[in-house]
Order: C-alpha cells, then sequence, then structure tokens
C-alpha cells in the first residue's frame, strides 16, 4: 500500500541509487511512497539494457533528459534526444538502449509503483552474476511480475 499522505522532496542526485551495474538508477519514488515509481537512469552507450518486453499490467513513460535514446514501441524504432517522450501502455512491446556513442540519461515513470519490483529485481540478479544473467532467470523474473522478453 502506498503512503501518499506524506510529500517526497528530492534534490538532485537524491534519492536511492543502484550505483552496481548497468545502467545507475537512482529512484525518486516507489509503491512506499507514491502509486507511481519515478526513477533517474543513466544507461551506457552500447549496451542493451531493456531488451523487447511486454508488460501486461503495467504503463511506462519515459522522458529524455540528456544524450539520445533508441527506444522499440511496438514495431517501430525511434531515437530520442533530449526532450523527446515515449508513452507506453501495457501489452506494447518496448525496450531500449543508448546507442552511444555519449553518455544518456532518462527519467522513467511506471505505473502502478510496485513494476518498480521488476527493476530492482534484474539489477540484483545483474550485481549478483557479475556479467550477463542467465536469461531463464531473467524470464522468471519477469513472469513473477506478468511480464515477458519477446524474441526480436
Amino acid at each position: 500500500m502506498s503512503n501518499t499522505s506524506e510529500p517526497v522532496v528530492l534534490g538532485p542526485g537524491e534519492g536511492r541509487r543502484f550505483p552496481i551495474g548497468q545502467p545507475t538508477i537512482t529512484v525518486k519514488t516507489d509503491a512506499d511512497t507514491a502509486p507511481v515509481a519515478l526513477f533517474e537512469s543513466e544507461p551506457p552507450p552500447g549496451v542493451l539494457v531493456a531488451p523487447p518486453h511486454v508488460h501486461h499490467d503495467y504503463t511506462e513513460a519515459f522522458y529524455v533528459l540528456a544524450g539520445e535514446i533508441e527506444f522499440r514501441v511496438g514495431e517501430r524504432t525511434v531515437r530520442g534526444a533530449a526532450g523527446a517522450f515515449v508513452h507506453v501502455p501495457p501489452r506494447v512491446v518496448h525496450g531500449f538502449h543508448n546507442p552511444g556513442p555519449g553518455q544518456a540519461k532518462l527519467l522513467i515513470l511506471v505505473y502502478p509503483a510496485t513494476g518498480l519490483g521488476i527493476v530492482e529485481d534484474l539489477l540484483a540478479l545483474t550485481s549478483a552474476a557479475g556479467d550477463a544473467p542467465d536469461p531463464a532467470e531473467v524470464r522468471a523474473i519477469l513472469g513473477k511480475y506478468n511480464s515477458e522478453l519477446i524474441q526480436s
């Protein structure tokens, strides 16, 4: 249950950080503080951070803060520079990466906020593995949240 009765005020760089692994994540709100999860992501250049996947119960929105992000949305692939916005309703295939060569930063909103558990569980798996996580473990985590990887 969300504790939405208390305001949340965070300055630049503040929030719960996941500096281990790729990408760096800074959580601004989660299911304990709001009905939506909001976090900053800094995907490294050239790394496919979010392969094509689908959430059956979650809505995601992406706002590019810096650099450039390449998104897959449904059957389309689009590049967004700083200021670009992408909204992905439930049951739409999507994924993203930083095509490089420079740094990128984006703001990601997940509704309902419990969907942030996917990111947290995947980051824990990535940092525990030290290298690329086992695809079967990734599929299990996504399944736990009624989501799935999509073959490209």
